[in-house]
């Protein structure tokens, strides 16, 4: 089984509680693997895990990445046991960019500065800011679903989250006022 530990591309939708737990165990059962793409949720970007499947309460037998551990750089990663990569001699494989020095330097220094940075932490305390704020929003705003995806970087700061907050809601009071005249006429 291949899964997000978020749905990203699905419209960030989270998983019910205890449902990829009672997946992976049901894989497994099967004489299957887990697999977690952490392309978007991994390396601190939810805030409370370094890794979007820790939430889940699971260990994957095999980890994707890659975007988060570039910052913008070219590469990827798979993480997986030691039992799994054994079978790697099994068969010829190979990667146009396995091994590139400089992509593992590249990614090297995004994890020191995610670390030195504090940045999990940051996206802890300015995540839950946006989202109380678009919380606040979708109140206001019947426009507002569930649906509305922002996944801004980082490092962005508490005044960046107020501002980005800001310009939403002018652009959602304008589509109002605008609904409002139209439906007047």
């Amino acid at each position: 089984m291949f899964a997000e530990s978020i749905q990203g591309v699905g419209g960030t939708v989270q998983y019910p509680k205890g449902y990829i737990k009672k997946a992976a165990k049901l894989v497994r059962a099967n004489g299957g693997v887990f697999i977690s793409d952490e392309v978007q949720s991994g390396f601190g970007r939810t805030g409370d895990h370094f890794w979007g499947f820790q939430e889940h309460g699971i260990i994957p037998d095999i980890v994707t990445c890659a975007k988060g551990i570039g910052n913008g750089f070219p590469i990827g990663a798979v993480i997986t046991t030691p039992e799994i990569a054994q079978c790697l001699d099994r068969a010829l494989h190979f990667n146009t960019f396995g091994g590139n020095p400089l992509a593992s330097a590249v990614g090297m220094a995004v994890l020191d500065v995610i670390e030195e940075e504090e940045l999990q932490k940051n996206s802890k305390i300015v995540g839950t800011r946006l989202i109380k704020g678009l919380l606040e929003l979708q109140k206001k705003y019947e426009i507002i679903g569930d649906t509305l995806r922002i996944k801004p970087p980082m490092c962005i700061s508490q005044d960046d989250a107020q501002l980005t907050l800001e310009a939403l809601e002018k652009v959602l009071m304008l589509h109002h006022s605008k609904r409002r005249r139209n439906s007047l006429r």
